[in-house]
């Protein structure tokens, strides 16, 4: 058995499920706020485009 393994036998599996909760959350999180701004972001050129044409 590696020593990965040894410390993973160490805590309880609620233990471990919990951290990975956590973890994904996490990145969940992170992830909802870049989608978020990605589409602020293109939002913001879509308007700037419509402006842009309307004036032509």
């Amino acid at each position: 058995m590696s020593k990965n393994e040894q410390s993973h036998k160490e805590k309880p599996v609620s233990e471990l499920l919990q951290e990975q909760s956590k973890e994904l959350k996490t990145y969940i999180d992170t992830k909802h706020r870049e989608m978020e701004e990605l589409l602020a972001e293109s939002e913001g050129r879509l308007s700037e485009q419509l402006r842009e044409h309307t004036r032509r």
